[in-house]
């Protein structure tokens, strides 16, 4: 619904505000909020199409929009200490070394009851949850503020992909807590990768050629030979590493019947 007035209800310490937005042309609404009013309470936001309920009229068809609700927390935090992971733009490539920054500033005194050192631990959420975890560790000069640099190595694979994100945070002896989270953009890329190529480039009818496969241990290959026009004519037949269930087929689970019929069917 493009370029339709919404409502944006704020709610907190029993006072209530309305705000009215227009959506773009994709059907979205941003907006900013103050929050130096809110005083650290609860606050909801509740977002409306309409802001009465349309009332029922008997013989008549009424249109309900369904409304959105949000509750915010106060944040609250007993360190002055910081640390920010630096973004990695554009879609990384499968199996590419990619290094992770993160810059950090850390106060002398949120390590007054404890050693001086500083352990920032981390870990990397994908596709299947957690894929790695791991933890550095930091000594703290004299100074009463430190700052510094290091970096994260990651090898972003199939279990990384599509939308990995990464998490670093501290916990300090004082009760305080530092962290940040960053997205990343992986290329879609199958577990296994397979290399396949003949001996010649090209050879003359009724010569004999070899045809070399590489995979992984272990795997599981398929080999399909089909002139090329049977692609042009149907490219949705061909697997992609864009569709999710071409990295789990199950050739085990498919009887001599079945295949005879999808080779049939193609």
């Amino acid at each position: 619904m493009n370029n339709t007035p919404v409502y944006l209800i704020l709610s907190y310490t029993r006072l209530r505000f309305n705000k009215t937005y227009i959506t773009d042309d994709s059907g979205s609404a941003s907006f900013e909020l103050n929050t130096n009013a809110w005083n650290g309470d609860s606050v909801s936001l509740e977002g409306r199409f309409l802001l009465q309920d349309p009332v029922y009229v008997p013989g008549t068809v009424n249109v309900y929009y369904q409304n959105a609700y949000h509750f915010i927390q106060p944040l609250y935090s007993t360190t002055k200490s910081f640390l920010r992971i630096v973004r990695v733009p554009g879609t990384v490539p499968c199996g590419k070394n990619e290094r992770v920054q993160v810059d950090f500033r850390i106060y002398e005194k949120d390590l007054s009851y404890g050693p001086k050192s500083v352990d920032f631990s981390y870990y990397v959420i994908g596709k299947v949850g957690i894929v790695l975890s791991g933890q550095k560790t930091f000594l703290v000069g004299s100074s009463k503020m430190m700052t510094g640099t290091f970096f994260i190595p990651l090898v972003f694979t199939s279990d990384y992909a599509p939308a990995p994100t990464i998490v670093v945070y501290v916990i300090f002896p004082t009760g305080g807590i530092i962290a940040d989270s960053a997205p990343f953009s992986v290329s879609m890329c199958f577990k296994n990768e397979v290399k396949i190529g003949f001996s010649e480039d090209e050879a003359l009818p009724g010569s004999e050629v070899s045809l070399q496969l590489q995979a992984a241990p272990r795997s599981l290959c398929a080999v399909r030979a089909v002139d090329q026009s049977v692609l042009l004519m149907r490219p949705e037949k061909e697997l992609s590493n864009s569709l999710p269930h071409a990295q789990y087929i199950r050739p085990c689970c498919l009887s001599k019947k079945k295949i005879g019929e999808m080779e049939k069917s193609d």
